[in-house]
């Protein structure tokens, strides 16, 4: 859709509210991938969203691993020689 951006805007109307005509929209061509093809962009997509997802857990773990140690380190419960 943001490939079309600019013409959908350039088409709609109205002065508070941008809108699109239902007619308009009826004879708007959209080219989609077929759907066995938007199944695996989705399937590596959630994928990647996992990936993310667990590295962003691992980070917030050892955050609060990192927080820990420097407050030990702060009131000398733990000593770097």
């Amino acid at each position: 859709m943001q490939l079309f951006k600019r013409d959908l805007e350039n088409r709609s109307g109205g002065v508070t509210f941008r809108e699109l005509a239902k007619k308009m929209l009826e004879n708007f061509e959209l080219i989609t991938p077929p759907l066995e093809e938007q199944k695996k962009i989705a399937e590596i997509l959630r994928t990647i969203d996992e990936a993310i997802e667990a590295k962003r857990q691992k980070k917030e773990k050892l955050e609060c691993m990192k927080k820990a140690v420097m407050e030990k380190l702060l009131i000398g419960e733990v000593r770097v020689w």
